[in-house]
C-alpha cells in the first residue's frame, strides 16, 4: 500500500525517474523494509524541496511544509545530509527566478 502511494506521489511531482527505485524496493524487501522505504521517501521529499527552490519563490518554510515536514531542524539537517548544503544555500545557489 505505501508503495502503491509512493509511486503516485513520484508521479505527482514530476519524479517519474524514481520509479525504478521505488519498483526495486518492492522487490527486494528482505530485513528492514520500513528502513529502506523511510529513506527512500527522505530522498523523494528532498528531491521535491530541490525543485521548489530552483523554480519559485517561496520561502523555505513554505517548501518544508510543501513537501511534509513540519520539523525545521529535520527538514535542515535531512536536506545537508542528501545535498551537502542548508536549503538556503541550495536555493542562492540553483534559484533561477534570482539569476534573471
Amino acid at each position: 500500500m505505501k508503495v502503491i502511494c509512493m509511486k503516485k506521489y513520484l508521479l505527482n511531482i514530476g519524479l517519474q525517474g524514481w520509479l525504478s527505485a521505488d519498483e526495486t524496493l518492492t522487490e527486494g524487501l528482505s530485513k528492514q523494509p520500513e528502513i529502506r522505504l523511510f529513506n527512500n521517501s527522505q530522498r523523494v521529499k528532498i528531491e521535491s524541496a530541490k525543485k521548489a527552490f530552483e523554480t519559485s519563490r517561496k520561502t523555505i518554510n513554505e517548501v518544508m511544509y510543501e513537501v511534509g515536514y513540519s520539523d525545521v531542524k529535520a527538514f535542515r539537517e535531512v536536506f545537508r545530509k542528501i545535498t551537502g548544503m542548508s536549503p538556503l544555500e541550495y536555493r542562492g545557489k540553483y534559484n533561477k527566478e534570482a539569476m534573471v
